[in-house]
């Protein structure tokens, strides 16, 4: 734990010194992990702003329907649930037209839920399903590091990145608990770079060309028959063993056949989350992006890289990028995150931003709407320092926000929190906004390979996403030092742990193991 801290403490003043030459990190940061693109040049770049969940999902639909080449897929998690099988069953679709697909899938044992089964299922229509970091469990050091980026390239030519993962939680469709949370939908030439750089993670040594299950079968019949050729095994029983031997994988296959063939439901549901989808999707706004810049972390890092390589160098870009960029903010940062769990780096950075007068305002989960209890446990035992250094923190409370349309009134009772990593740089030379999978706290900032779009220059769509922001935080609470909360729109007192208290005592239980732990938290 120490020596990540003193790692992270090294990189903060090496950064300092190194900016005081002149001279910017991310000039550091080889093609195509780090690209900058202006308007000026020629290099257009349109932005649509993805807030709500089931425009986002209709934005991915209507993508995989108009391509016409090609289709790479990136995410943490892809859940088989309702989205996950109405997702990829239409890059089966795409496939079966000719789309070459290809897929990268971390294979974090926790949230995993596709399987070799599913690889093997795919491969039929044209799609390539790989997994990121196989490492087993009982490497406890090289499990660590996941991939965490979060995109769909079609043709080179559109792509929508974020905070979203594959599953009915992010989309607005879960009756038991939703996320707000954040995306974009860019047309422009930066979309070649991050494909690129999806290559490169794709083919990465890290990355796992699953062995399919059909190739271990036929091998298997191969086997048998030769067997029954040299002991002139009867027909009969032969039959009966080539039997046993396909029924174990065909029962699988059965298992994971919905991915790909659409059932009369999930087309009913198809419909509906379409419909809803596309009101909402055709409110919202394109606008071109003046200076665009693309960062990204490169793949491959584990326990021996760490060891024998320059590891903060040469693997951990964005967070480069992240410093030349907020090291500059000389008016307001606003931070939405759904963790606020800070290390001795960036509570140095936000120790310099409030020395210059820089306003700080997060806008992050309470207790009652986080999915990470042992986070909110640290973030309630940390309140009174972040007030100290004049960093406010607003939180959700848990419920339902009326920014969007559902499919049902059920989903609205659901239990609701934030998901989105945004970031907002107020200066008087220009603002500048990141919609990025980069949370704060130390997974993102030393484990888990991220990605972050910048837009620099267009004031309406900076407003633009302030202002769902500032609309999120006007629904939620300001947390106070002095173990109180006040709702942000009426001003009254209200419980600093959101709209339930039922996990206050496991919380309190977790703290101490928690902050033990939060070098890998």
């Amino acid at each position: 734990m120490f020596r990540n801290l003193i790692t992270l403490t090294i990189f903060l003043f090496s950064s300092m010194a190194f900016a005081l030459q002149g001279a910017k990190l991310s000039d550091t940061i080889p093609y195509p992990f780090y690209e900058v693109q202006r308007a000026a040049d020629g290099q257009d770049n349109d932005f649509t702003i993805l807030n709500s969940g089931i425009a986002s999902f209709e934005k991915r639909i209507q993508m995989i329907q108009e391509a016409k080449k090609t289709i790479e897929v990136e995410y943490f998690i892809f859940n088989d649930d309702l989205s996950g099988r109405l997702v990829m069953q239409e890059l089966a679709l795409a496939g079966k037209r000719g789309v070459k697909v290809r897929m990268l899938i971390d294979m974090s044992k926790a949230v995993l839920q596709l399987s070799k089964y599913v690889a093997d299922l795919v491969s039929d229509y044209n799609i390539d399903l790989r997994f990121y970091n196989s490492a087993p469990l009982i490497s406890l050091s090289n499990i660590q590091f996941r991939n965490h980026r979060k995109l769909i390239i079609v043709d080179d030519e559109q792509v929508v990145l974020g905070g979203r993962n594959i599953g009915d939680e992010y989309f607005d469709l879960d009756k038991k608990y939703n996320f707000y949370d954040r995306d974009v939908h860019i047309k422009g030439s930066i979309v070649e770079t991050m494909r690129k750089s999806f290559d490169i993670f794709f083919e990465d040594k890290i990355t796992l060309k699953p062995k399919l299950p059909r190739e271990k079968v036929n091998r298997r019949i191969e086997k048998a028959e030769r067997k029954a050729l040299r002991k002139a095994m009867s027909p009969l029983k032969l039959e009966k063993k080539l039997k046993r031997i396909k029924k174990k994988y065909t029962k699988k296959m059965n298992e994971v056949m919905h991915f790909v063939k659409r059932s009369q439901e999930d087309q009913e549901q198809m419909d509906k989350i379409r419909a809803v989808g596309k009101r909402v999707l055709d409110q919202v706004p394109t606008q071109s992006c003046p200076e665009v810049t693309w960062s990204t972390d490169r793949p491959g890092g584990n326990f021996k890289t760490r060891l024998k390589h320059k590891y903060s160098h040469k693997f951990r870009y964005l967070r480069k990028t992240f410093y030349d960029k907020m090291v500059n903010v000389d008016q307001e940062l606003i931070i939405s995150s759904p963790y606020l769990l800070h290390n001795r780096a960036s509570r140095k950075m936000m120790g310099h931003l409030a020395d210059n007068g820089v306003k700080i305002t997060a806008y992050t989960n309470s207790l009652s709407s986080t999915d990470a209890i042992y986070v909110a446990a640290l973030l309630y035992k940390d309140v009174k320092r972040w007030d100290k250094m004049g960093f406010t923190i607003n939180a959700h409370r848990g419920v339902y926000i009326p920014e969007t349309e559902t499919i049902n009134e059920d989903i609205k009772k659901a239990r609701w929190g934030t998901h989105s990593k945004t970031y907002l740089m107020k200066s008087s030379d220009a603002n500048e906004f990141s919609i990025s999978t980069y949370n704060v706290d130390n997974r993102s900032s030393y484990y888990n390979t991220e990605l972050a779009i910048f837009c620099k220059g267009n004031d309406d769509l900076f407003d633009e996403v302030e202002s769902n922001i500032q609309s999120r935080i006007e629904h939620g609470m300001k947390i106070q030092t002095n173990k109180k909360a006040f709702d942000n729109k009426t001003g009254e007192e209200v419980n600093r742990f959101g709209i339930a208290s039922s996990n206050v005592t496991l919380m309190k239980l977790i703290t101490l193991p928690s902050w033990l732990l939060q070098f890998l938290l």
